[in-house]
């Protein structure tokens, strides 16, 4: 008896072609796909919560940094009023 196509043949996929990986290999090949597409999924999600919490320490920062000006452009405010009471207090009080 002699080998024919029949007896050497490779196993045919479910697709039909000609596949080198046993059942067993296929089924570890695809819960890795299904592995690694739901990680790249997870991913994604988590890439979108942390670009939406940039956005809002941005806003966070703007507000604070505006908070900053107005207290500074106070005190400076603040700090010229007083040397012009006191400048005047005291050129006033010279005759």
């Amino acid at each position: 008896m002699q080998p024919n196509q029949f007896t050497n043949a490779k196993p045919l996929g479910l697709n039909g072609f000609q596949t080198s990986e046993n059942p067993l290999e296929q089924e570890k090949n695809q819960k890795e796909k299904w592995r690694k597409d739901l990680h790249y999924e997870q991913l994604l999600e988590e890439n979108e919560e942390l670009k939406q919490e940039i956005e809002e320490l941005e806003k966070t920062i703007e507000l604070i940094e505006e908070e900053k000006e107005n207290i500074k452009s106070n005190r400076d405010l603040g700090a010229t009023s007083i040397v012009g009471f006191l400048f005047d207090g005291v050129a006033g009080s010279k005759p």
